[in-house]
């Protein structure tokens, strides 16, 4: 079940979350609150505060491990094990 369960909110993070608009866009923030929900279930781990900028791909999160009050960067992309600290910044197409 939970397999499908993350099948799913992968579906929704790459066919709308990610597209959702960054500041200075009216309900900037709402996508911010979409995407870091749905990392927080996707991710091996993830912190308080993570923001995750629109068009970042990480893969499946399953090897990603971000900490708190860190941000991944507009059209990021993740691949493999990666662990982010806390307080990281990751600037665009990194």
């Amino acid at each position: 079940m939970k397999n499908i369960k993350n099948k799913l909110l992968l579906l929704i993070y790459y066919a709308l979350a990610q597209h959702w608009p960054m500041s200075p866009f009216p309900f900037y923030n709402f996508g911010y609150l979409i995407r870091g929900y749905l990392v927080s279930h996707l991710a091996k781990r993830a912190g308080a505060n993570v923001v995750i900028k629109n068009k970042a791909y990480c893969g499946d999160f399953t090897r990603l491990e971000i900490g708190n009050n860190s941000q991944i960067g507009q059209g990021a992309r993740i691949n493999g094990s990666v662990i982010i600290g806390c307080d990281v910044l990751m600037g665009p197409d990194v």
